[in-house]
């Protein structure tokens, strides 16, 4: 995805003019597959790039042009997917804090709401339970992570709950692996191929 916040994109076909490439002063930057998550934005957009020069959580190139947009990055992909990434970490809360439906409720939800199925009021109050759970004071951090990842999926910005959810949730478990996880989980349901986003030099 590009981001550049500038308004002088090439044509979808062409390459872009020129730019030096300096990380976050000039270039075209964009973000690989594993930084993903910390550039989540309503649109989302597959793009080459050349003379890349690669740096912590993007990368940026003297040119790039784009190869295509990503269509299934929309609202309901965006909410669906952060459910997907509360509920995988759901176990570390449940296992220690039983009987508390709080945040595994926001998480149907959430789903719920992104299929249409509950208005914005019920999907807010599944968001002020789970939230209410995430700030008890008897959760350790790693409960309450799990927990936040439950509120995040509920929020009202979509592609917010997802960027939320994922990072409360890789705070809950072992980070590389749940990150690892996220990923391909985020790849597949976008249907999309990973190595698109992959730096080949």
């Amino acid at each position: 995805m590009a981001h550049t916040g500038s308004s002088d994109y090439p044509k979808r076909t062409a390459w872009s003019q020129p730019r030096t490439p300096v990380l976050c002063e000039s270039g075209w930057h964009a973000c690989r597959a594993e930084d993903i998550f910390e550039w989540f934005r309503p649109e989302l957009h597959v793009v080459r790039l050349d003379g890349v020069i690669e740096g912590p959580g993007k990368v940026v190139g003297s040119r790039f042009r784009f190869v295509s947009r990503v269509k299934a990055w929309n609202e309901r992909s965006q909410r669906e997917l952060a459910a997907d990434f509360a509920e995988h970490v759901l176990p570390n809360f449940e296992k220690l804090v039983s009987g508390d439906s709080r945040p595994r409720d926001a998480i149907q939800a959430a789903r719920l709401f992104a299929a249409g199925k509950i208005d914005s009021a019920a999907s807010s109050a599944a968001y002020s339970a789970a939230h209410s759970a995430a700030n008890s004071a008897a959760h350790s951090a790693a409960n309450s992570a799990a927990s936040s990842a439950a509120y995040s999926a509920a929020r009202s910005a979509a592609s917010s709950a997802a960027h939320s959810a994922a990072d409360s949730a890789v705070r809950s478990v072992a980070y590389s692996a749940e990150l690892r996880w996220q990923v391909t989980r985020f790849f597949k349901v976008l249907g999309l191929n990973e190595a698109d986003f992959a730096h080949r030099g």
